[in-house]
């Protein structure tokens, strides 16, 4: 058996506040160049025509 974690007075998981973590990174541009030639986007080349009526 999987011993339980500690539970709080109330018999609830222990949730912490946001305010106890440090603040996310700030996402970072991605610069290196994928092989279709673009900046972001996915690395295999695909045809969205079909989406362009």
């Amino acid at each position: 058996n999987i011993p339980e974690p500690p539970q709080t007075e109330a018999g609830k998981w222990t949730f912490h506040s946001l305010r106890e973590f440090p603040l996310p990174t700030p996402f970072e541009r991605e610069l290196r160049r994928y092989p279709t030639g673009a900046e972001t986007g996915c690395s295999l080349p695909i045809d969205l025509s079909h989406l362009h009526t």
